[in-house]
């Protein structure tokens, strides 16, 4: 996935270029707008209704490795061989990593279609909008960082309005 984003953006800043290269400097006026995508993501309902969903998968993992955990006490307490208390421990740490492997293999296919919708959002929300550049500031960690964005060019706000109104439709 972050190999896909790294070209994703590498295309993106050289078509940048080519923008600026190809325009005559005089004549040509970018229009450029910026979305807060975290911000975004914080009021997409599909978001937080996956959020919710892996919060209460989560809880319900991290219940299970606490009865394991009280069942590790409850063998130390009592005495019980090295031996034992070993093996459930070694239980404990199977159990961690398939909850784990189990997590990952239900959200981030999830994770990675909510995201697709929002890149698609945001590509039409600039086409209908004029923009000939729409910087983003997610996914974290992308090789193009935004230093600063002036309110002029923020249009976050607009865009959760957007698809917030195409949500409803």
């Amino acid at each position: 996935m972050k190999k896909s984003w790294a070209v994703f953006v590498a295309v993106f800043v050289g078509m940048l270029f080519i923008i600026l290269a190809a325009g005559d400097k005089e004549n040509a006026s970018l229009k450029i707008a910026y979305i807060d995508m975290p911000r975004v993501l914080q009021a997409y309902q599909p978001y937080k209704d996956l959020m919710e969903s892996y919060q209460s998968d989560l809880n319900f993992y991290k219940k299970k490795l606490e009865q394991i955990q009280e069942e590790i006490k409850k063998l130390q307490d009592s005495g019980a061989s090295q031996d034992e208390i070993n093996k459930k421990k070694s239980e404990y740490i199977q159990k961690e990593q398939l909850f784990n492997q189990l997590l990952q293999q239900e959200y981030q296919p999830r994770m990675q279609q909510v995201q697709k919708e929002l890149i698609e959002k945001a590509q039409k929300f600039a086409e209908e909008n004029g923009f000939d550049v729409l910087l983003t500031n997610y996914p974290p960690g992308v090789v193009l960082s935004v230093v600063h964005v002036s309110d002029r060019v923020d249009v976050t706000e607009e865009f959760i309005s957007y698809i917030n109104s195409n949500q409803e439709k």
